[in-house]
C-alpha cells in the first residue's frame, strides 16, 4: 500500500515540479518583457521630449491608435535614511504620524505635503519647515496613457 501511495505522490510531485519550472520560465520571460517595455517607454518619453523641444510645444500630446500620450514630470518627496528618525518625529508633531510605518511611501508623503501646500496657498505652512529641510525631492517622468 505504501508503494502505491508513494507512486501517486510521486506523480503529483513530478507535476508540481513541471509547473514550478513553467512558472520560473514564464517569470524569466515576463522579467525580460518588462525590461524591454521599460526601455521602449524611455524611448517614447525621449522622443516626445525631443519633439517638444523641436516644436516649442510645452505639453505635446500624441494621439495614436485611439489613445493620447503625453509626458508628465511629478516631484515626489522622500526621507533619506539619515533623516528618518528626526523626520518621523517632525511628522508626528505635524499630525502625520499615521503615515509612518516601517517606511513612509513617497507617494503618500507627497500627497500629504501637496494637500498642506494647497491649504497654505501654494506654499508649505511655516510649521512644515523643519520637516521640509530633512526631505529630498526627485522628479519621476512617466508616460501617460489614456483613451482618446
Amino acid at each position: 500500500a505504501l508503494g502505491m501511495i508513494s507512486d501517486t505522490i510521486g506523480l503529483k510531485i513530478t507535476a508540481y515540479e513541471e509547473l514550478r519550472e513553467q512558472a520560473d520560465e514564464l517569470k524569466a520571460q515576463l522579467d525580460e518583457l518588462n525590461k524591454r517595455k521599460d526601455a521602449m517607454e524611455a524611448e517614447v518619453i525621449s522622443a516626445i521630449l525631443d519633439a517638444q523641444e523641436e516644436t516649442g510645444v510645452e505639453a505635446l500630446r500624441i494621439n495614436h491608435a485611439g489613445r493620447n500620450y503625453s509626458v508628465t514630470v511629478k516631484t515626489y518627496y522622500s526621507i533619506p535614511k539619515a533623516q528618518r528618525d528626526a523626520a518621523f518625529e517632525e511628522m508626528r508633531n505635524l499630525g502625520m504620524g499615521d503615515l509612518i510605518q516601517e517606511k513612509v511611501d513617497d507617494r503618500t508623503l507627497t500627497k500629504e505635503l501637496e494637500a498642506a501646500r494647497e491649504e497654505g496657498g501654494g506654499e508649505l505652512p511655516e510649521e512644515y519647515s523643519g520637516l521640509a529641510e530633512m526631505l529630498t525631492q526627485y522628479p519621476k517622468t512617466t508616460l501617460r496613457r489614456v483613451k482618446a
